[in-house]
């Protein structure tokens, strides 16, 4: 039992916090709970702030409770003063919680979780900020710092589906980080870069990058998503060759659930040189919505290969109803990627996007984008044929080769339309694209016969050769 605020280890957990020699300090208890193999519970008889002199490490299965302070949940900080690095780390131990407290002012990262660790549980915490959304900044600058960076770990839950569960995450320069190694993650019903009340409280990078394989960002079932905005560059990273078969669904990227603004000053996500992951998806719920940022969606080749990636099922600059969400930019920009699939024709696989400056691009800068498949979707409108018109056009190849626009496996593969400029738009300034096909699509209207029409050609070829 903590029972006073004093940042030290005198090497003593006691029961008489009016004895500085037989008191219990955090860092006390957690050498006490260190030498224990058994699984302990650090509870708090006092709230306030602690100035930590030193890293506070559980090495051992350890349930630290900042909601048993009598001032609940978030009324303990630890502080590390910007000059303790990784204030709080779990490094061994098998299910370790770390409830209800606010961590900041690390010289690196707020909360560290590292190998051996395993199936540690971060709940209700605050890192980087407090309930009041304070500047409480963790290290901004340094590469491979977050608010929350797992190293290594394998399934660690973030967040939960309360509110009480969930981690409010700021001011750091990525809030969550999973790097490395770091695998089977759940990171459910957490704010990052801002909190419950929409206050700005970005990070210098990213909300979310991840660098592991196999983890999960979000989920179907209510309460699961998180909401990211207002970070300096990016909402959510994925990158990395070793970064496969993670899974984001189901969160709100720039907006919240109400349509309020929070954009991301840069891309909602952006996937670079990782393959075969998986955004958004067919069941309900799996949409992610993405709104008011520069762009959307970026899946980008860009010193490695970004191969097979799936985005489907996603309200991208709108939602299923028509409001208008724009981002800035494009709402699916393709580079120098190939084999990915945009919609399918599985119910529920299509993407809306709507109100963005373009549609869909697809585009070769250093390779060809090339392999890649868009089917499925609705562009610059809606089920019910509604105006969502994109700026500029529905979908734009440029510099890319052999890819497939629709499909054969039914009769409405994409609809598009509202464009401001044409439906699909094939056009290089240096080369022609040659190899794409433009399959049972509706350009301009829709299977009831609608007037969605663009603003300039239905398809519009330019130094293109060799497409059908």
């Amino acid at each position: 039992m903590v029972n006073v605020l004093a940042g030290d280890d005198d090497g003593s957990c006691g029961t008489d916090a009016g004895d500085p020699l037989q008191d219990c300090s955090l860092l006390e208890a957690v050498a006490l709970a260190n030498s224990d193999s058994d699984a302990s519970v650090i509870e708090f008889e006092v709230s306030g702030a602690i100035a930590v002199n030193a890293p506070v490490v559980l090495l051992e299965t350890v349930h630290l409770d900042g909601s048993s302070a009598p001032g609940g949940t978030g009324s303990v900080f630890i502080d590390g003063q910007d000059l303790i690095p990784n204030v709080l780390s779990v490094s061994g131990g098998d299910g370790s919680v770390i409830e209800g407290l606010v961590i900041g002012q690390s010289a690196s990262s707020g909360l560290l979780v590292a190998a051996p660790a395993s199936n540690v549980m971060i709940v209700g915490n605050f890192i980087g900020t407090n309930a009041a959304g304070d500047d409480l900044a963790n290290d901004q600058v340094t590469i491979g710092t977050g608010g929350i960076l797992v190293a290594g770990a394998v399934g660690t839950t973030i967040g939960g589906l309360t509110g009480q569960a969930s981690n409010t995450v700021g001011f750091s320069r990525t809030g969550i980080l999973l790097a490395d190694g770091t695998s089977n993650s759940v990171v459910v019903g957490n704010y990052v870069g801002t909190n419950s009340s929409g206050a700005d409280l970005g990070n210098s990078l990213a909300g979310f990058f991840i660098i592991g394989a196999d983890n999960t960002i979000g989920g179907t079932v209510a309460g699961a998503e998180n909401i990211v905005g207002f970070n300096d560059q990016v909402g959510v990273v994925v990158s990395s060759d070793g970064a496969t078969g993670n899974v984001i669904e189901g969160n709100l990227i720039g907006i919240d659930a109400v349509g309020s603004a929070l954009g991301n000053v840069g891309p909602a996500l952006q996937v670079q040189d990782a393959s075969n992951n998986v955004i958004g998806g067919t069941a309900p719920g799996a949409s992610n919505r993405v709104g008011f940022n520069v762009s959307g969606l970026i899946l980008l080749g860009d010193t490695g290969q970004s191969l097979g990636n799936v985005i489907q099922g996603n309200e991208i600059g709108t939602d299923a109803g028509g409001t208008n969400f724009g981002n800035q930019g494009a709402g699916i920009l393709i580079q120098d990627a190939s084999g990915s699939l945009i919609g399918g024709t599985m119910p529920g696989a299509g993407n809306i996007i709507g109100f963005n400056g373009t549609g869909i691009g697809l585009v070769g800068i250093d390779t060809a984008a090339s392999g890649n498949e868009i089917v499925g979707n609705y562009i610059g409108t809606n089920a019910a044929g509604d105006n969502l018109g994109n700026v500029a056009n529905g979908i734009l190849i440029q510099r890319a080769s052999n890819n497939t626009i629709g499909c054969l496996e039914q009769s409405a593969c994409n609809i598009i339309g509202f464009s401001g400029q044409n439906g699909i738009q094939i056009a290089d300034r240096v080369s022609g694209e040659v190899g794409n096909r433009l399959i049972n699509n509706y350009i301009g209207t829709n299977p009831g016969g609608d007037d969605l029409g663009n603003g300039g050609n239905g398809i519009y070829l330019l130094n293109s050769g060799d497409n059908r």
